[in-house]
């Protein structure tokens, strides 16, 4: 969890950099499919409101998709490995 001088995504980097990164990747994928697929929602007609919507709900699920994708990366990864590669646990 994350310590109070430490940001949520810097925690979550330092502990699995594979998982911070296809989380990022999906959501910079998941705005760009949203700026794509609902542009033509801000026009004459079309509500901004709507607009940023889409655009942050298509963001929060491209990074819901790279949580999940990081995850079985992750543990695929993980099951991989040797035992002698695995870092021991770290002391409080």
């Amino acid at each position: 969890m994350a310590r109070d001088d430490d940001s949520f995504w810097l925690d979550i980097f330092k502990k699995s950099p594979l998982i911070a990164s296809l989380m990022a990747i999906g959501g910079v994928i998941g705005l760009g499919l949203g700026v794509y697929q609902f542009h033509p929602l801000v026009g004459p007609m079309g509500s901004l409101r709507l607009f940023l919507m889409f655009l942050v709900g298509t963001t929060i699920g491209g990074i819901f998709v790279g949580l999940i994708l990081g995850v079985i990366a992750d543990s695929v990864r993980g099951a991989l490995r040797d035992d002698k590669n695995r870092k021991p646990p770290r002391g409080h």
